[in-house]
């Protein structure tokens, strides 16, 4: 009886501890999830004809805001999205050149319908840059292909 009460005790103890990894598992492995990571990229044709290219990540938050990081043609952008209450999101794009002196900041807004496409999508929205006014093809996911956006602007 006594080895029996011993053995219970045993398996009881080994129980707990494997529970207790799951659970310690389950929590890292979802606060790893909270962000979801995937390719970004953007191309802006000016009126003059000239394209600026830039790729980098997106980086989207179970509450449903998200950070874009995109770097090219001697330019670093980064854009921090906050979801409004009707589903729609706004943030502020600030560029640097290469020597960290910002060259570009705008606030930037994107509607309801665009901002819900999932993990792959793509906008044109027109823009006016220090470069000049253009229109600027930006892509996530699977649509994150300069080739593929250069082709929707032209």
């Amino acid at each position: 009886m006594v080895d029996l009460i011993s053995e219970n005790y045993w398996d009881g103890i080994m129980e707990i501890k494997i529970t207790g990894i799951a659970a310690a598992l389950l929590v890292t492995l979802g606060a790893c999830a909270s962000e979801i990571e995937m390719p970004a990229a953007s191309v802006t044709m000016f009126e003059s004809g000239e394209t600026t290219v830039m790729t980098g990540q997106l980086y989207g938050r179970l509450d449903g805001s998200s950070r874009t990081v995109l770097s090219g043609d001697g330019m670093s952008c980064e854009m921090e999205m906050a979801k409004q209450s009707d589903g729609s999101a706004a943030g502020v794009m600030n560029c640097t050149d290469a020597n960290g002196q910002l060259v570009y900041s705008a606030a930037q807004s994107v509607t309801a319908e665009e901002y819900s496409m999932s993990m792959n999508g793509a906008m044109v929205t027109p823009t006016e840059t220090p470069l000049g006014s253009g229109n600027v093809a930006f892509g996530w996911g699977n649509k994150a292909d300069p080739g593929y956006l250069l082709s929707l602007l032209n």
